[in-house]
């Protein structure tokens, strides 16, 4: 399937969003990995394909593993090497992708042996880690028909010292158009996971590698990375469950918006049947729409395709 640009109408108005270029973001794969990961496959082989319709870089949310054990790891290498050579792509770690059996009880992974860090450096977008030892988070600038863009990925919640390499990155690149990746940000009723929230299942702090040092949720990780850089302009991650579905539009003290978007499909039937986000870019607006590649369907509904302005609410 090849996506058309279509004229729509957002906030009132007739918004024209031909788009110059897209990129795409890969749920949460764990199930898919663990039970079916010939549907992973075909998502990779179509996004492989996808580079001579104008995607420039794929985004994984993390979660790409459900136990972080050798099996699904040679699963997910190899649907993620179909992409090798012909669409760059940026892995972080979810919680199922931390400690034995994928518990998060430390930050075990094995996701620098499968994409080592000198593999990454050889790469033209690759900016650098966070540490010089591991790839759990890491920037990349690539290129799009709009000038270079960022991209901030960082690790299921993060610590102080990563946030702080974070920001140093942000403030090094405060020119470029940013877009920021995390497995854990947004919860499903569409608010931040926040400390001070009662109730929030899931939350960053609740897990066992969390008990020796602070880390941060998505409204510390908004604190001191979003508010401050308003070169942010979208969010993505996933994680949560209910309807796995959520966004919200924030208006900085400074006027600019971003964008926060959290899609996470792994509970619905067959791992998430193959869906995935893609993300068309115009002057004017972001269009994201769902597709499953293996499955050639779309969910059509105004939770999973809709426009959103590049300096306003949706």
């Amino acid at each position: 399937m090849r996506f058309v640009p279509l004229l729509v109408l957002a906030l009132g108005c007739a918004v024209d969003e031909s788009p110059t270029w897209s990129f795409a973001v890969l749920p949460d794969t764990q199930i898919a990995v663990r039970d079916q990961p010939e549907l992973m496959e075909a998502q990779t082989a179509w996004l492989a394909s996808q580079a001579d319709e104008g995607l420039r870089f794929v985004l994984h949310v993390g979660d790409i593993t459900d136990h972080n054990d050798a099996p699904e790891w040679d699963r997910a290498e190899r649907a993620l090497r179909r992409m090798d050579g012909r669409v760059p792509y940026v892995l972080l770690p979810g919680n199922h992708d931390y400690g034995e059996a994928g518990g998060a009880f430390d930050r075990t992974t094995h996701l620098g042996e499968r994409f080592p860090l000198d593999e990454w450096e050889t790469q033209p977008s690759f900016g650098g880690a966070s540490r010089p030892d591991r790839p759990d988070s890491t920037y990349h600038v690539f290129e799009t028909p709009e000038g270079p863009w960022l991209v901030l990925a960082l690790e299921f919640a993060p610590t102080e010292d990563t946030v702080s390499w974070a920001a140093g990155i942000l403030q090094r690149h405060a020119s470029l158009p940013a877009i920021l990746v995390t497995h854990a940000y947004l919860y499903f009723d569409d608010t931040r996971y926040d400390a001070a929230i009662e109730g929030q299942r899931w939350a960053p702090g609740s897990y066992p590698l969390a008990f020796d040092e602070p880390v941060y949720d998505g409204q510390a990780l908004f604190d001191a990375l979003v508010e401050p850089y308003p070169n942010v302009l979208l969010v993505f991650c996933g994680h949560t469950l209910g309807d796995g579905l959520a966004r919200i539009s924030t208006r900085r003290a400074d006027g600019s918006y971003v964008h926060e978007i959290l899609a996470n499909y792994q509970h619905r039937p067959n791992g998430g049947d193959g869906y995935l986000r893609i993300v068309e870019v115009s002057e004017e607006a972001f269009r994201v729409r769902t597709y499953s590649p293996p499955r050639d369907r779309s969910y059509r509904d105004p939770d999973n395709e809709f426009v959103l302005l590049r300096n306003e609410e949706f």
